[in-house]
């Protein structure tokens, strides 16, 4: 790897492990204030900063690149209100994306094309937290301080869901515990927190990589499945399959 490039994605993963300490803090402050629904927001938004954080150093990994971790500072543990939580979430993702760009720049301009490619990645997911963000900052400049608005606020940021694309990039970077991901999906799936379509995408990518029969066909006997053929399959469900059974 160019050593500019590889010093500046590091940079770049120690950054996306902040932010993952900064929302798992915010997280912590939501819910000591008992707005649980945002405290799970935050959550979710730290497990898929972490997520970033691991692509990039996976990425590291696969061209031969050394990975260079280093120390995190403390986040803030206290803010004004919930509403300013969400305020320094927009201000944080509108410098990632800033960050991101100016990464992107480097690796063009450096010739870089392998990480270019693995940076576009980045430029759309940024365009949709910056969207995201920014939603929900407006939805609070609207509540204001009004309480019983406040509230309807917090159970919809309850019903957030699993990012699956993030979920994935977890599956990719641990090949060795496929199946448990798999499990972890259909838990998810019982308690609607994923999408079932989704959870059958993650499921043939599992079963893809393990060589598993993909495709259980509608109308097949009960406790059996058809492979790719159309020819009955008998034994265990493969996950995949269990799946299908469930819609």
């Amino acid at each position: 790897m160019n050593a500019t490039v590889l010093s500046a994605i590091n940079e770049q993963i120690n950054s996306e492990f902040a932010a993952f300490y900064t929302y798992l803090a915010m997280s912590a402050f939501c819910d000591q204030q008992k707005f649980l629904g945002a405290s799970k927001w935050l959550r979710l938004q730290s497990d898929e900063e972490r997520g970033h954080a691991l692509k990039l150093f996976n990425f590291v990994l696969a061209r031969d690149g050394k990975v260079e971790l280093k120390a995190i500072e403390q986040p803030p543990a206290e803010y004004e209100s919930l509403a300013a939580v969400f305020e320094q979430a927009l201000k944080h993702e509108q410098r990632v994306t800033t960050q991101i760009n100016a990464l992107y720049e480097l690796c063009f301009t450096q010739k870089a094309f392998a990480e270019m490619t693995e940076l576009q990645w980045f430029l759309t997911e940024q365009v949709e937290e910056e969207k995201t963000a920014r939603e929900i900052v407006a939805k609070f400049r609207l509540v204001n301080q009004d309480p019983s608005a406040l509230l309807d606020l917090d159970r919809e940021l309850a019903a957030r869901a699993v990012h699956v694309q993030l979920l994935r990039v977890h599956v990719r970077a641990e090949r060795a515990h496929l199946v448990q991901a798999v499990e972890l999906f259909l838990r998810l799936q019982e308690r609607r927190e994923v999408h079932l379509v989704a959870a059958r995408d993650l499921a043939q990518d599992v079963e893809r990589a393990q060589g598993t029969p993909l495709v259980q066909r509608p109308g097949a006997a009960r406790g059996h499945g058809e492979d790719l053929h159309g020819s009955a399959t008998s034994g265990p469900l493969t996950p995949y399959q269990r799946l299908t059974r469930r819609s």
